[in-house]
């Protein structure tokens, strides 16, 4: 396997940042050589844009490869995934916040939950057309013409569906991180089930889901932060989790394989490329270092 030859994180121009935490952009020189890429779990949804070459999913129970179409839209994902591009490949993926992309979809978030659908049927059209300007564009040019399409539909997805303001989960959001849901549901006078109401209305996740995947996206931010030395005890006491083995467990059943073994792919494998960019992009792009103790 090879590694992608141009691998990084932006962030998006400032009238984005309400409903966009990052982009992530990928590519590689021309290669008969499959690219396998080990993708992430996430309490959030993406939208993937494959300028050119193919990229497939591996199933893991049937190891069967699974064309992906040219843009498609990620839900939540419950557990982590394999990519396998081929050809001269490039893509760009949107990451949007969390509890913000929902409104810009014509589907509800539980329909997406734990997939990945081809944008046409979301009422997003208009992203061929983009791409097809993206893919013939300057390189500065790019992200320039994907902005100016984002803003407008932004726009009118406001003007259909009412103003864009914060998201009313973002202070539930916030607090699940250190708290469990019944427990924040008493502090804050409300029933455990109109939380969970509002949670699978914005994010297809039950409370415990998304805090199980905001945990472990908020682990990966500290991760980019924390001196290597620092134990996986005490980032489990400062994330909330219950102790080590609590953490432990999370990690392999989200990530799908044991920290210290992360670690060391990170370092030697480029299959894990996405994992060495996604704590900066975690900390600055969705703002987690606001959680992290000085």
């Amino acid at each position: 396997m090879i590694q992608l030859s141009g691998e990084k994180y932006l962030l998006p121009s400032p009238y984005l940042r309400a409903w966009i935490d990052f982009y992530v952009q990928s590519h590689g020189a021309a290669s008969d050589v499959p690219v396998v890429t080990h993708l992430p779990s996430s309490a959030t949804a993406t939208l993937t844009l494959v300028l050119s070459g193919k990229a497939s999913l591996l199933d893991a129970e049937s190891g069967r490869i699974v064309p992906l179409p040219q843009l498609f839209v990620s839900g939540s994902q419950r557990s982590s995934a394999t990519m396998v591009a081929e050809g001269q490949f490039r893509c760009l993926v949107v990451v949007f916040a969390p509890g913000c992309w929902d409104i810009l979809f014509d589907a509800a978030p539980e329909n997406l939950a734990d997939r990945r659908q081809e944008v046409s049927g979301l009422g997003c059209r208009w992203l061929h057309a983009v791409v097809d300007e993206m893919a013939t564009a300057a390189p500065q040019m790019m992200m320039q013409r994907l902005e100016e399409g984002l803003r407008g539909w932004i726009r009118q997805a406001a003007s259909r569906r009412g103003r864009f303001g914060e998201s009313d989960t973002r202070w539930m959001r916030d607090a699940l991180l250190h708290t469990a849901p019944g427990e924040m549901a008493q502090n804050y006078g409300l029933s455990l089930r109109q939380i969970e109401r509002r949670f699978l209305q914005q994010f297809g996740l039950s409370p415990k889901a998304y805090q199980r995947l905001a945990r472990m996206a908020l682990l990966l931010a500290r991760h980019g932060q924390a001196p290597a030395s620092t134990p996986l005890a005490v980032l489990a006491a400062e994330l909330g989790y219950a102790d080590q083995a609590h953490l432990s467990r999370d990690h392999k059943q989200l990530i799908g394989v044991p920290p210290a073994r992360l670690g060391r792919l990170v370092e030697e494998d480029p299959e894990y490329w996405v994992y060495r960019i996604l704590p900066g992009a975690l900390a600055t792009g969705s703002g987690m270092s606001r959680f992290f103790k000085p």
